[in-house]
């Protein structure tokens, strides 16, 4: 069992890469309507991209879901400030 390492340039720019590519090909293929589901399956589909590299660079499932976690934890905070902004 190999330890996690950090991802290189290349193994963190390939989501990115994927979720830019797809966005544009899902807003080309919809046009407006892109935005009623496409755009979240993209984005759905960048998030397996990076969890797919992070176990190719020894990270357990755990360990990814409890990073996603923490990432969702820490933006609670703004997007509440957002929700109540768009209820005024």
């Amino acid at each position: 069992m190999k330890s996690p390492q950090q991802p290189s340039f290349f193994d963190a720019i390939i989501p990115l890469l994927f979720l830019v590519l797809l966005l544009a090909a899902s807003v080309g293929l919809y046009g407006a309507d892109s935005s009623y589901g496409p755009n979240q399956i993209v984005l759905l589909l960048a998030t397996a991209v990076a969890c797919l590299i992070g176990i190719k660079n020894g990270y357990k499932w755990d360990q990814l879901e409890e990073a996603m976690i923490h990432g969702i934890s820490v933006s609670m905070g703004a997007i509440f400030i957002l929700l109540a902004v768009g209820f005024l």
